[in-house]
C-alpha cells in the first residue's frame, strides 16, 4: 500500500491517488460485504499498534472522499503524518533501538578486527625481527669461534716454532763448544739397562733350559758326538730367549707376534741343518725327508723354549722389554 501511495505522491494527479487509495485500501476499511473482498496483508514489523495507526489513516482519507466536496489527501501532509506514527510507535523505537546497539556491536567488533590484524601484523614484523637478529647473532658467534680456532691454532704455531728455534740455538752452541748432544739408544726415555740386561739374562737362560730339555732325547740317540748338537740348541735357544723377549715387549696378546717368532727361529734353524745334510750326502729323497725331520725337531725345540717364557711371565717371574725396574 505504501508503495503504490508513495508512487501516487510523485505523479501529477491527486485523482490517481485517491484512486489508488480507494482500489487498494477501501475493501480492507469497509465495514459491510464479503470477506473475499477485503485485503489481506501481513501486518507490518512494527507490531499491532503500527498496524492499527496505518489502518485509521488510511480508513480516514476513505470516508473523506466519498464526502461531498471533500479535498483530495496532500501526499505530503499523508507521509508526515504515516512518518510521526512511525517513529512515536514503541515497537519501532524498540526496533530502531535494536538497529542501533546493531550497528555499535558491528562497529565495535569491526574495530577490534582492525586491532587484532594490527596487532597480527605487529608480531608477525617482531618475529621476522628477531629471527633476523638471531641469524645476525649465530653469525657473529660463528665468526668469533673461527677466530679463536685460528688465533689459537697461530699460537700452537708459534710455540712450536719458537721451541725448534730453541732446540736449534742449542744444537748451534754445542756445535761451537764441541759438545753435540748424543741421540738417545731407546724411544722410551725411561728405560733401566741394567735391569734389562738382568731380565734379558733371565729369558735366556728359561728359553735355553726348556729348549735343550726337550731336544734332549734327538741328540742323546747320537752317541758320543752329543755334545756339538747340544750346544748348538743351547745357543740358539739362549738367542732365542732374548730375541722373543725384545719383540714382544708388552704386546703379548698379539698370538700372530709370538708364533711367527717361533716359526722363524725353528724355519731357520731346520732348513740351515737340512742345507749342511744336502751339502754332505747329497740331494736325494732320503736327505729330504731327514731335513724335514730336522725342521720338525727344531719347531719344536723352540716351542717348548715358548712355553718355558710364557709360563715365567704368567708368574712374574720374568717381566717383559720396558718393564724392569719399575713397580707393578
Amino acid at each position: 500500500v505504501c508503495s503504490n501511495i508513495r508512487h501516487c505522491s510523485t505523479s501529477s494527479s491527486r485523482n490517481t491517488m485517491n484512486s489508488v487509495i480507494r482500489t487498494c485500501v477501501l475493501p480492507s476499511c469497509a465495514t459491510g460485504g464479503s470477506r473475499r473482498n477485503r485485503l489481506h496483508t501481513r501486518k507490518p514489523a512494527g507490531g499491532p499498534l503500527l498496524a492499527r495507526d496505518v489502518r485509521r489513516t488510511l480508513c480516514r482519507a476513505e470516508k473523506a472522499a466519498d464526502k461531498p466536496g471533500h479535498k483530495d489527501i496532500d501526499p505530503d501532509e499523508f507521509f508526515k503524518n504515516m512518518e510521526d506514527g512511525l517513529m512515536q510507535d514503541p515497537a519501532v523505537q524498540s526496533q530502531l533501538q535494536g538497529v542501533r546497539e546493531a550497528a555499535q556491536e558491528v562497529a565495535r567488533l569491526q574495530a577490534q578486527q582492525r586491532e587484532l590484524e594490527q596487532m597480527m601484523q605487529d608480531a608477525q614484523s617482531n618475529e621476522d625481527s628477531a629471527r633476523t637478529q638471531r641469524d645476525n647473532t649465530l653469525a657473529q658467534l660463528a665468526a668469533e669461534r673461527g677466530a679463536e680456532e685460528d688465533l689459537s691454532t697461530a699460537a700452537m704455531e708459534v710455540q712450536a716454532a719458537l721451541k725448534e728455534l730453541e732446540e736449534a740455538r742449542q744444537m748451534r752452541e754445542a756445535a761451537k763448544s764441541g759438545r753435540l748432544p748424543q741421540a738417545g739408544k731407546w724411544s722410551a726415555g725411561d728405560i733401566d739397562e741394567d735391569a734389562e740386561k738382568i731380565e734379558s739374562g733371565k729369558a735366556a737362560a728359561i728359553a735355553a733350559a726348556a729348549g735343550t730339555l726337550a731336544s734332549s732325547p734327538f741328540f742323546l740317540s747320537a752317541g758320543d758326538v752329543w755334545w756339538p748338537a747340544a750346544g748348538a740348541t743351547l745357543a740358539s735357544c739362549a738367542l732365542f730367549g732374548v730375541t722373543y723377549r725384545y719383540a714382544v715387549r708388552s704386546d703379548r696378546g698379539n698370538q700372530q707376534l709370538k708364533t711367527g717368532v717361533v716359526g722363524a727361529f725353528g724355519l731357520a734353524r731346520g732348513l740351515a741343518q737340512g742345507q749342511t745334510l744336502v751339502a754332505l750326502q747329497g740331494l736325494s729323497m732320503e736327505t729330504v725327508l731327514q731335513g724335514a725331520l730336522l725342521t720338525g725337531e727344531s719347531m719344536m725345540t723352540f716351542a717348548f723354549a715358548f712355553a718355558a717364557m710364557e709360563a715365567a711371565f704368567q708368574s712374574g717371574n720374568l717381566k717383559p722389554f720396558g718393564t724392569a725396574g719399575k713397580e707393578q
